[in-house]
């Protein structure tokens, strides 16, 4: 299987919104293109893949799995992964690159992302499983520590972890727009962390005790 690039489809024009969720697209991108270069693929868009025609028939049950509603990229990957591994690469070029449009409202953001969030009960991969929990984990604390702060007076635990999970991000998301020409986008960085953790974490939540959407369909009560 070759996992292509994607990217949001924006302008000089874009706004605010347009410009934070093509970043997060890129964290996305620089994690898609990590994991399968040390052989551990985790994640994938079926906007941008392609694997071999004769590997069709071991994945064919995807399609018809009623309790998977969405996701059947992202569990071929898993699939054929476990049996052809190190057979999965990320196609590092310009000229694989497939542009994306964005939701253009938040209702329309959460609902996917809710959406992707809720596939992960269905994950049986040890690496994405540990990938789901860290980050999840590492945001949690984060909005665990913030709380305290505010009730205790004391944020030095909060800006710790904050400027620690910083000097993670920031290279890899610098170095992943400054290969595809947008490293315009890093000036929103600094934005963008200081409430990406309460973003993540109240996805996660949502996704478990609210309803699931999908192209007009009830998928999930």
């Amino acid at each position: 299987m070759m996992l292509g690039p994607i990217m949001a489809a924006t302008s000089a024009e874009s706004g605010l919104f347009a410009r934070v969720q093509a970043l997060e697209l890129f964290s996305l991108l620089g994690s898609t293109a990590g994991a399968a270069a040390i052989g551990q693929p985790i994640m994938c868009n079926g906007a941008n893949l392609a694997f071999a025609r004769s590997v069709y028939p071991e994945i064919k049950y995807l399609y018809d799995n009623e309790k998977v509603h969405s996701g059947d990229d992202i569990f071929a990957l898993l699939a054929l992964k476990k049996k052809y591994p190190g057979r999965i690469c990320f196609i590092k070029s310009m000229d694989a690159v497939i542009y994306t449009s964005l939701p253009q409202n938040l209702g329309t953001f959460f609902r996917q992302r809710k959406r992707w969030v809720a596939k992960a009960k269905f994950y049986k991969d040890p690496a994405i499983i540990i990938a789901a929990v860290a980050v999840f984990v590492v945001n949690f604390l984060l909005f665990i520590s913030l709380f305290m702060g505010i009730v205790m007076g004391n944020f030095s635990y909060f800006l710790t972890l904050l400027m620690m999970k910083t000097a993670i991000d920031f290279p890899l998301l610098l170095r992943v727009t400054a290969f595809f020409g947008q490293k315009r986008l890093i000036w929103w960085f600094l934005l963008v962390q200081s409430f990406y953790f309460l973003y993540v974490c109240f996805t996660v939540f949502a996704a478990f005790i609210s309803p699931i959407k999908w192209k007009d369909r009830l998928i999930r009560q």
